[in-house]
């Protein structure tokens, strides 16, 4: 390991740390030919050796950070190419605000998407509802490791959405844990997460608009669920974000179908980043189309 970045991720010190350590490659190769062609090939690819870890990372402006429209053109992908469906924003990014929550970074990170913005914020909502009892059934089979495991995990999720004081919590616990405090100890820090944890579950139900309805057995659209299917699997290819009104348009559009039964494994794969599995689901799904 080379160099290493702290969660939450910024796309800027992403990008200054690949800026500084990927390998410089010239744009031509040499016009020349001969003995001396391999020479003058290999002096054009050099591999950086900077003295310290952002030795030669540009500084990079908010101007030149990277956003979702700018990774696109960089991975290869030109937007024009695969133009998004258009999607009402329920939230305003500037006009939602959380208690016990600091929005502002986040939003930068995620290049103020309020969509995205939404959609982490809701997964912070429902992916630690079981956290309480896995820490209680750690802490009942005596797992120190698993105890601190799920402390940090804690800890790193509440970082990511800005849930400034359910963060604070955690990386207490995560401490007294590790230096193997008191269980009296552990249990006033325990309390104190718990009921910062309750507080910003509470926040993000009051605040967060309702996720899109599931749509029940309705009028099959194979055309339109294809349509549906193809958008998904670009996304899925280019490890792009999966919007939840995509999958939810699916849905609807399958109907009744067989292939319906596909969709939950499929959508749980998409929220794990398992995209080797869904991109696999996703091709039974159209099978069971085909006719």
């Amino acid at each position: 390991m080379n160099d290493y970045l702290c969660k939450p991720v910024d796309p800027r010190q992403l990008a200054e740390a690949l800026l500084c350590w990927l390998p410089e490659r010239a744009l031509t190769k040499p016009a020349v030919a001969g003995p001396g062609a391999a020479e003058a090939e290999s002096a054009l690819i050099s591999t950086p050796t900077p003295t310290s870890p952002r030795a030669r990372a540009p500084v990079l402006t908010p101007a030149a950070a990277p956003t979702p429209a700018r990774s696109e053109a960089l991975a290869g992908t030109p937007a024009a190419t695969h133009p998004a469906q258009p999607e009402a924003l329920s939230v305003p990014a500037e006009a939602l605000h959380i208690p016990g929550f600091d929005l502002a970074a986040t939003r930068q990170r995620l290049g103020d998407d309020p969509d995205l913005l939404v959609s982490i914020l809701r997964h912070f909502q429902h992916d630690l509802t079981d956290w309480p009892a896995q820490f209680d059934r750690a802490r009942v089979m005596a797992e120190p490791k698993e105890a601190v495991r799920l402390a940090h995990g804690l800890k790193g999720a509440a970082a990511n959405v800005g849930a400034t004081r359910v963060q604070a919590a955690a990386v207490a616990l995560e401490a007294a844990l590790k230096a193997g405090a008191a269980p009296e100890r552990v249990d006033a820090l325990l309390a104190d997460g718990l009921d910062a944890l309750q507080a910003a579950q509470a926040a993000l139900q009051a605040a967060l608009p309702p996720a899109p309805a599931v749509a029940t057995a309705g009028a099959i659209d194979l055309a339109a669920a294809r349509a549906d299917l193809a958008e998904l699997e670009h996304l899925l290819r280019g490890h792009r974000l999966i919007r939840e009104p995509l999958l939810a348009r699916l849905r609807d559009h399958l109907g009744n179908q067989a292939a319906t039964a596909e969709l939950d494994p499929l959508v749980a794969q998409i929220q794990a980043f398992d995209f080797h599995q869904a991109l696999d689901t996703l091709k039974r799904l159209e099978e069971k189309l085909s006719p």
